[in-house]
């Protein structure tokens, strides 16, 4: 990598969700599946995503079956 990448990476790292403090950080997570994952790809979080995804795997899944 290069020295300018890294100096970028760093710099990116400055910006980390720290300015993204919601009052109500936790109210996406009461979407429905789509736009959970949405939002999360939008802000930066991967906290939830392999339960997410597993989610939507499953819902999919079930949804093939009704064809």
């Amino acid at each position: 990598m290069s020295e300018g990448t890294e100096k970028l990476l760093e710099f990116s790292q400055s910006f980390k969700k720290e300015y993204k403090k919601k009052d109500n950080i936790e109210e996406w997570r009461s979407y429905d599946i789509e736009k959970r994952i949405e939002y999360a790809l939008v802000e930066g979080i991967d906290e939830y995503i392999d339960k997410d995804a597993e989610e939507a795997r499953s819902k999919s899944k079930k949804c093939n079956r009704c064809y």
